[in-house]
């Protein structure tokens, strides 16, 4: 895990033999981030949009492939919007966005 930006952050996962396993891996992560907390009274959501790319599928070197999950989050993000749900939908490239509420 490294932070790269703000609130950019990318996951490197080695030896994935199952497309399942990178699926189950973004669900933990998902679960873990999205889990509220208080802050002086007050709940705090964080949620989070994840973009996936495989090495060597979408690139060869470590640039290739942020850019790549940094596009696949992106698609993820949008086809989101446009079905009105704000369920995470796709590990490289990670955003966070807090949401703060009662």
């Amino acid at each position: 895990l490294a932070r790269i930006g703000g609130d950019e952050f990318v996951v490197l996962v080695e030896l994935i033999k199952e497309p399942d396993e990178v699926e189950n891996l973004k669900n933990r992560i998902t679960q873990a981030i999205r889990q509220p907390f208080i802050i002086m009274d007050t709940r705090i959501e964080i949620d989070v949009s994840i973009g996936i790319s495989f090495y060597p599928e979408d690139g060869d070197t470590v640039n290739e492939l942020i850019k790549k999950a940094d596009q696949s989050m992106y698609n993820a993000k949008t086809a989101r919007a446009r079905q009105g749900t704000s369920e995470p939908v796709s590990l490289l490239s990670c955003r966070r966005k807090t949401v703060s509420g009662n």
